[in-house]
């Protein structure tokens, strides 16, 4: 989900993700054939929300535990039911992303929720 343009506002998840054709299940990112690839690809089009967290949001720099933190808290407030769930918010929110079902709407209202 590379990008040619300059930002001029600091990008947040719900600009990344602002078209359900840009959200995905199953993979971190895929292309425009709907193949699995690398996020940083030129070829990427779509994201999980995982990886919208890391690609606003890099691990290594301040505010991305804040982040992850906050999604994972309105994923549990959304969904209940798996055991284990719950343990690691990184992995909540894999599994969130990839419930069979789950709907983009679902996925803008976290974020949106979020703040993120």
């Amino acid at each position: 989900m590379r990008s040619n343009m300059k930002m001029t506002v600091p990008i947040r998840v719900s600009l990344l993700l602002c078209h359900p054709h840009n959200w995905t299940q199953h993979a971190n990112a895929r292309d425009a054939c709907g193949q699995p690839c690398a996020s940083n690809s030129p070829d990427a089009v779509a994201c999980c929300l995982g990886e919208a967290l890391r690609l606003v949001y890099p691990p290594h720099l301040e505010g991305y535990l804040a982040a992850v933190r906050a999604v994972a808290t309105e994923t549990r407030a959304r969904w209940m039911g798996l055991d284990g769930y719950g343990h690691d918010p990184e992995e909540s929110i894999r599994l969130w992303n990839d419930s069979p079902g789950r709907q983009y709407h679902e996925v803008l209202a976290v974020v949106l929720a979020a703040g993120v």
